[in-house]
């Protein structure tokens, strides 16, 4: 709507603006009004538990924080989360 003209102001997460041709990033919202919460969890009735763990850890790396900046998400920060598990 935003680029056809049918709206002046449009927010949107940054790594779905950063894929519209034309679109001006003008900013990010301050921090109280960003409300997105990404999770990532092994469940324990994965195949790969090891491997899985592995990507997990890998995706906390700074090789893995530069290409998450630069599509638009923030890196991912341990938060030192209770494991629950359930069978």
């Amino acid at each position: 709507m935003l680029i056809t003209g049918e709206a002046d102001l449009a927010f949107q997460q940054n790594c779905e603006l950063l894929l519209v041709p034309d679109a001006e990033l003008l900013g990010p919202l301050p921090k109280e009004f960003q409300l997105t919460v990404m999770a990532v969890a092994v469940p324990v009735t994965a195949r790969e538990p090891e491997a899985a763990k592995a990507f997990i850890k890998h995706l906390q790396t700074p090789a893995a924080a530069k290409v998450m900046k630069r599509w638009g998400l923030e890196p991912i920060v341990a938060s030192g989360a209770t494991t629950i598990a359930t069978k």
